[in-house]
């Protein structure tokens, strides 16, 4: 399927805005259950993608192509637009009528689909909102979100349910799919919340139940070691029994110090103490109440608009942290940006300057925080495609222009 914008409609994505989806719960890494989305219709141009479809037709003729197309709430738009989408061998048209982030705003997708004669009814909701109160996606330096067209229903977990209060919810009820005929699950679910506003108010760094994350393998800590051309050192094959004999040597010179380091850090630092309050700087009577917590969420969460596009970011991988599966670089060859070399030898990728923030690879990588998105330091050039387009290769994180 390929998406076809508008021919005058030219847009620009936030970032980060492609994540995970609820729907698995806990589960991390490939093979998610659902992806939720703020993405907008594509940067390219409308020529790239029909050339695009001409080419693939002429390939394989025998196959059948569609071609999702989107603009403006204008009957004249909408007819040159399909014409030429079938004119270059598009087989079939899904016409986009219901998109309800940011192009309702921009006078398309839903601003067409909410027209009194169709039948389109796509409910609001929020995309994710973290047991401290912040938003996944975050954009900008405010870390916003926004809503995105999804289905809503009753909690069925403690995290859930904080969610719904933090987002402005009074009461919540628990969803009809699961047996509480006992009150036990509902006694489990309040004991929950308990904890999430104990360690809310008594533990700095953590995400509800979950610390900061360290550097580490198999949940053991790790020592950034590099070989002699300054490369980071795998844990597989060759490369660990490299980094074994590194490890003894500095052990035997006592140069090894028993320090927790933080993720994206090669710098060994004193270990954060994240389980002891008294040393947290908080009382006991700061621990919120649910009072405390309902709505406080709020500030974060606005119309599509409101998200700042100019505060792009990019994916960082944690060279330590990562176990060489090599899915973030499958992702990203096969559904994003072709923006991830992938090491033939040491299997560690490495993002290039084609990365556009769009979040699918920390979406699938099986790690918690080993892919992170950091600020671009690089001016934002949109490659859309147009005929005689030339851009100067430059890594993401360079800092340079």
């Amino acid at each position: 399927m390929f998406v076809v914008q508008g021919l005058k409609d030219e847009i620009t994505n936030v970032s980060p805005r492609i994540v995970r989806g609820d729907t698995a719960g806990n589960h991390y890494g490939p093979q998610q259950g659902s992806f939720l989305n703020i993405e907008l219709i594509s940067e390219k141009c409308a020529d790239y993608w029909l050339q695009g479809i001409r080419e693939l037709k002429e390939d394989f003729p025998t196959k059948i192509i569609i071609a999702s197309l989107m603009c403006a709430y204008i009957e004249e738009d909408w007819r040159v637009l399909t014409k030429m989408a079938e004119d270059s061998g598009a087989d079939m048209l899904e016409l986009n009528l219901s998109c309800p982030h940011g192009m309702g705003e921009s006078g398309m997708g839903l601003a067409c689909g909410a027209w009194g004669g169709s039948a389109i009814n796509t409910v609001s909701g929020l995309v994710h909102v973290k047991p401290d109160s912040t938003a996944w996606p975050a954009v900008g330096i405010d870390k916003r979100t926004t809503y995105g067209g999804v289905s809503i229903g009753g909690i069925e977990s403690a995290e859930t349910a904080l969610e719904y209060l933090q987002c402005g919810a009074s009461a919540v009820q628990v969803c009809s799919a699961i047996q509480n005929q006992d009150f036990t699950l509902i006694d489990d679910y309040c004991t929950g919340l308990k904890a999430l506003l104990y360690l809310d108010g008594k533990l700095s760094g953590w995400e509800g139940q979950s610390p900061p994350t360290f550097k580490h393998q198999k949940g053991k800590p790790v020592i950034p070691l590099y070989d002699g051309n300054g490369k980071k050192l795998p844990h597989f094959g060759p490369y660990q029994k490299q980094r074994e004999e590194q490890l003894s040597k500095l052990y035997r010179e006592s140069k090894v110090k028993k320090e927790l380091i933080p993720h994206h850090n090669d710098n060994s630092v004193e270990s954060k103490n994240v389980t002891d309050p008294h040393k947290n700087g908080k009382a006991y009577n700061e621990i919120p109440r649910v009072k405390d917590i309902i709505g406080r969420a709020l500030p974060r969460i606005g119309a599509y608009k409101e998200l700042d596009n100019t505060k792009q970011v990019v994916a960082l991988i944690d060279d330590d942290m990562c176990i060489n599966c090599g899915k973030c670089y499958m992702t990203c060859n096969d559904s994003g940006y072709q923006a991830i070399h992938f090491d033939p030898e040491t299997h560690i990728p490495k993002v290039n300057d084609d990365c556009t923030g769009c979040t699918l690879c920390l979406s699938v990588c099986p790690i918690i925080d080993c892919i992170t998105m950091v600020p671009k330091t690089i001016p934002h050039v949109i490659k859309r495609g147009r005929p005689g387009d030339i851009f100067k290769g430059i890594h993401a994180l360079s800092g340079t222009g």
